[in-house]
Order: C-alpha cells, then sequence, then structure tokens
C-alpha cells in the first residue's frame, strides 16, 4: 500500500523521465478497471493496493502510518443494517482499525527505558 507519491519515489529510480502526472494517470486508468483499490488514509492522503480478489480489512499504525492487511469474512449483516436503518442501497463499506505497531512499540519501551 503506498501513496502516488512513494509510488513515483519507487519508479523514478528505475525511470527517471516518469513524471507525478503519469504516475496519477495511471492509477487513475488502474481505478477505472479495478486493477487497484484506494484507500482513504489520513490527511487526505489516499493509498493503493492491487485489487485482490481475497476481502480484507486494514489496521493502521497511529505512530508510523504502515498499514497491515487484516483477513476476515466481509461483514454483511452491517451492510443489511445500515441499508434498513438509511434505507440506501449499499454497494461496499470500508472498516478500518488502528493501532501500534509492534516496531513503534518497542521503540517507546526503549525511549521510556532511557529516561
Amino acid at each position: 500500500m503506498k501513496t502516488a507519491e512513494e509510488l513515483y519515489k519507487l519508479i523514478e529510480v528505475k525511470l527517471p523521465t516518469v513524471s507525478l502526472a503519469t504516475i496519477y494517470n495511471n492509477l487513475k486508468l488502474f481505478l477505472k478497471h479495478g486493477i487497484v483499490k484506494d484507500l482513504p488514509y489520513e490527511n487526505g492522503l489516499t493509498k493503493y493496493e492491487w485489487n485482490s480478489e481475497k476481502e480484507h480489512y486494514h489496521v493502521t499504525c497511529t505512530i508510523c502510518g504502515k498499514m497491515k492487511d487484516f483477513y476476515y469474512p466481509v461483514i454483511k449483516e452491517v451492510e443489511f443494517l445500515a441499508e434498513s436503518i438509511s434505507k440506501y442501497k449499499v454497494h461496499k463499506h470500508h472498516l478500518q482499525f488502528f493501532g501500534i505497531c509492534n516496531d513503534c512499540a518497542e521503540q517507546e519501551v526503549k525511549r521510556y527505558e532511557k529516561t
């Protein structure tokens, strides 16, 4: 899972003539054709990942921002309840978990032990 800017930095090493606009244009095309999915991220940023067949959710570290996949069956009952309450036809939902990754937790412990 990467932002367009992160993808640009990775790609420009091998293809220095590529522009950030090219990255955005390709991501837009990939989204249109279902090749990638966009994931809302903090501060209005978007991260992108390959559109896998296996439905999953994400856990995001609130310190470093690293995201990890969390596999769990799709929670269809929540969609049905949302439809029932709102009278909308729900076609998808977004559920994300937030916490602290092991690396950041270890750094916090080390920082605490130094004081």
